[in-house]
C-alpha cells in the first residue's frame, strides 16, 4: 500500500499502516451512525464480497435501483479484480479491449 501511494498524488497517498487503519476507522463508525439513522444502508463486508461477489453486488444495485443480473455482476467483478487490473496497468491497450467485451 505504501509502495503503490509513491505513485499517487501527495495528498491522496497512505501514510502508514497506522494512519490508514485510523481512517478506515472513522469511515466504519460513520457509516454505523448512518446506519441507525435509516433503513437505506447495506453494509457488504469483503468476505462476504469475495465467497458471494455477484449475488451481493446485484443486492447493492437493486438497492439503488438500478437493473442488473448476475451474469453482468461477475462480469463486473473480473474486470474490476485487482488480477484484472493489474493485467490493464501491464498491458494499457487492454483497457479499451476488456470494456467492449
Amino acid at each position: 500500500m505504501i509502495a503503490a501511494g509513491r505513485r499517487w498524488e501527495a495528498n491522496r497517498a497512505p501514510k502508514g499502516a497506522y494512519s490508514e487503519a485510523q481512517e478506515w476507522l472513522r469511515y466504519v463508525k460513520a457509516g454505523q451512525q448512518i446506519s441507525s439513522l435509516t433503513d437505506n444502508v447495506i453494509e457488504v463486508s469483503y468476505e462476504t464480497l469475495m465467497s458471494d461477489g455477484a449475488a451481493t453486488l446485484l443486492r447493492v444495485f437493486e438497492s439503488v435501483g438500478l437493473e442488473s443480473n448476475e451474469v453482468d455482476c461477475e462480469d463486473y467483478l473480473r474486470l474490476c479484480s485487482f488480477e484484472s487490473q493489474s493485467e490493464l496497468t501491464k498491458h494499457p491497450q487492454m483497457a479499451s479491449i476488456e470494456a467492449e467485451k
